[in-house]
């Protein structure tokens, strides 16, 4: 397979990042149930993480390029596991708990009580009543199985060649650091170091599998064109495609003129 050079992956990077906002602000102005809350920031969420592949793809960080692949994946499982069980407001709970739970542990701990700041210790306080009802509640929300969600989703591929892949570069590895010591040293003779920009090429195609996962399951009705676009931009992955301009125009246009993109 053939790949895009890094400019031509930031000109796609460019056109997500305005349909990424058109959208984000779409889901400001239609306000409603906690499920879009947690999907709106998924959204905003992943492209941060977008952003910071390509950042660190820039410093030659490969590593981490993939650790925050692999972050993104799983976001994309647990968007799907989530519409699956329809259980927003579990997750909510639960992560509010684990959250609570571990300043709580911090804050108890005599070593590092008066470590943490006081806006930490307020939250505390202030977050109690609300953190003992949500425990009363004894909520048995369990994260999803990575590798069941790709099966379910019909993209065993994004668990086998990417989730499972991206893990040796989480998880410590005897050749750890090999390549960043010759880039750092510039010592020869230098090995000869596989190409990583892969590793763009698939945050980009996650990014987008995990905005139309969002919107599939928002309980907004989205324009097709928000859909045309994002298809361009998963067929501008394997060359740049003409339609891609021109759905993003007609996006850009709508929202410029105030055209609602959802309803």
């Amino acid at each position: 397979m053939k790949f895009l050079n890094y400019d031509e992956y930031n000109q796609i990077f460019k056109i997500i990042e305005g349909v990424t906002g058109f959208i984000l602000f779409e889901f400001a102005n239609n306000v409603g149930i906690k499920k879009n809350t947690i999907i709106r920031n998924f959204i905003a969420r992943s492209f941060t993480s977008l952003k910071g592949v390509l950042n660190l793809w820039e410093v030659k960080a490969y590593q981490d390029c993939w650790s925050i692949n692999r972050c993104m994946l799983d976001r994309l499982f647990h968007l799907h596991y989530l519409a699956q069980i329809d259980s927003y407001n579990d997750f909510e709970k639960w992560s509010f708990i684990k959250q609570y739970e571990a300043l709580s542990k911090i804050n108890s701990d005599r070593e590092f009580k008066n470590k943490l700041g006081d806006e930490y210790i307020q939250n505390l306080k202030d977050n109690r009543i609300k953190y003992n009802k949500y425990k009363s509640e004894n909520i048995k929300w369990t994260r999803p199985n990575a590798e069941e969600m790709a099966k379910d989703m019909n993209l065993d591929f994004l668990y086998k060649y990417g989730y499972d892949y991206a893990s040796t570069h989480i998880h410590p590895m005897a050749n750890d650091g090999e390549e960043d010591f010759y880039n750092f040293t510039g010592l020869k003779p230098r090995p000869n170091f596989p190409d990583q920009i892969v590793v763009i090429h698939n945050s980009i195609l996650v990014m987008t599998l995990i905005i139309q996962e969002g919107l599939n399951t928002s309980d907004l009705l989205w324009r097709n064109i928000i859909y045309d676009t994002l298809e361009s931009i998963r067929s501008s992955l394997n060359g740049l495609d003409k339609e891609l301009i021109i759905n993003y125009t007609k996006v850009a246009k709508m929202f410029y003129e105030k055209i609602p993109l959802c309803k």
